[in-house]
């Protein structure tokens, strides 16, 4: 079995993580996503997605990936 792992603040999904979670599928037979915190999501940015948002859009967006 081989796994491939992806991670990113997922802040707002958009065509290049699409491509980088497309390609994860691809590659492994079990994918590990990694999702920032909101301290991390907030570093550098006036505004963040909080992850309670953010991880059930990512959830929704790979749901048809596997």
């Amino acid at each position: 079995m081989r796994t491939s792992a992806v991670a990113g603040t997922f802040n707002v999904i958009h065509e290049g993580h699409m491509a980088l979670l497309r390609r994860a599928f691809q590659l492994g037979d079990r994918v590990l996503i990694g999702i920032t915190s909101d301290e991390m999501a907030a570093q550098g940015r006036e505004e963040y997605v909080p992850l309670a948002l953010r991880l059930p859009a990512l959830e929704m967006a790979v749901s048809g990936l596997g």
